[in-house]
């Protein structure tokens, strides 16, 4: 029974909104794509060198405010809306839908969920366990509502995890701008049916997504200070989590004989990053979330040195530090084992010593 429902689940397909009808409710849209300056990777291995101009020439970033003037319902667990008609909303769904990814609409059929009303609704699902994408794509969404002039009691629709995460809980403790505004939760039992929805899509990665963080919990006027000197600091990651370094005593070693620090973003709160990283001028980091904080050090010469695994390379930090005019060094470790690693693996380190010495030079 349940193989035949899977398998029927497989060819039932939300039916979209039509395109003709869709671009009614588009309010704006724009599309970049960044610039490529090969010398800005010119102390990264050639593997990296590639991909990154690949996915400059091949990315295009939208940016886009959608106003649905009908109702509709927000689903809870991706945040995505259907019409009265069973229709997807594409542009609810953005960063799925691009990918040509489709939710489960027998899923949602057969659903029994509590019904939420609402007049109107801005909803952030998107990356909400990530602060990576807490900063670019739901403050960064909210600071798109400010400038498209939405009001500010306007409801934010977001999943019951999000305020239970202590990043965020401490992110509102550090902002009353943010505490102020109208947080809706929407729990994972519960459609919210709004008269009219407002769906915002911010550039990906880009600097204004977390200026708009650093203006929210008033960095400049009352958490930046004078650095004490250039600090150096690797940004480690619990085992668990996965995208370890597997000879990582060996890195230890090296990072003591040039006297960095190690610390764990996740043994910090969001007040202590915002201390650490603003004195830091020289990070070192797997690929994670921990080296957003770069974003602290805010005109101030910093240079970051990125570790990759060979399967799974991504541009995200190279980008920030073209925009806030970082040095960036990079270094692609092996590809994990087939089996029990969890995404970890080795580097070697004598490239990565001499990648330290190039960055300290």
């Amino acid at each position: 029974m349940l193989s035949a429902i899977q398998k029927l689940d497989r060819r039932l397909f939300f039916p979209f909104l039509k395109e003709a009808e869709s671009e009614k409710y588009r309010v704006e849209r724009t599309t970049i794509r960044y610039d490529y300056h090969p010398d800005t990777l010119r102390h990264a291995p050639a593997v990296l060198r590639d991909y990154f101009e690949q996915c400059t020439k091949n990315w295009d970033l939208d940016r886009f405010h959608y106003h649905y003037t009908r109702p509709c319902t927000i689903e809870p667990t991706l945040g995505y809306a259907v019409t009265r008609q069973q229709q997807l909303i594409p542009q609810s769904l953005w960063n799925t839908y691009v990918h040509r990814l489709k939710p489960s609409f027998l899923k949602y059929l057969l659903a029994r969920r509590r019904v939420l009303r609402l007049k109107t609704a801005l909803p952030l699902h998107y990356g909400w366990g990530n602060y990576w994408h807490c900063y670019n794509d739901i403050l960064g969404a909210v600071r798109r509502a400010d400038a498209a002039g939405l009001p500010p009691d306007t409801p934010l629709l977001i999943p019951e995890g999000l305020p239970k995460m202590p990043f965020f809980q401490q992110l509102l403790a550090l902002s009353p701008a943010l505490q102020a505004r109208n947080w809706v939760v929407q729990h994972a039992d519960t459609n919210v049916v709004c008269e009219q929805a407002h769906f915002f899509a911010t550039f990906w990665d880009h600097r204004e997504n977390f200026d708009a963080v650093l203006d929210y919990i008033g960095f400049r006027e009352n958490l930046r200070q004078e650095p004490a000197g250039h600090d150096r600091i690797f940004i480690g990651r619990k085992p668990g989590r996965g995208r370890n370094i597997l000879n990582m005593s060996e890195v230890r070693a090296v990072l003591d004989k040039y006297e960095f620090a190690y610390v764990e973003c996740d043994e910090l709160s969001v007040r202590q990053q915002v201390d650490v990283f603003q004195h830091a001028g020289y990070v070192i980091g797997i690929h994670g979330a921990g080296l957003t904080n770069i974003i602290f050090r805010q005109d101030r010469p910093l240079k970051l040195l990125e570790i990759f695994s060979a399967q799974y390379l991504n541009p995200c930090y190279y980008w920030l530090c073209v925009q806030y005019g970082f040095d960036y060094f990079g270094l692609v470790g092996s590809k994990p084992p087939e089996t029990g690693s969890i995404g970890n693996f080795t580097i070697d380190i004598a490239e990565f010593e001499n990648q330290l010495i190039a960055m300290l030079r």
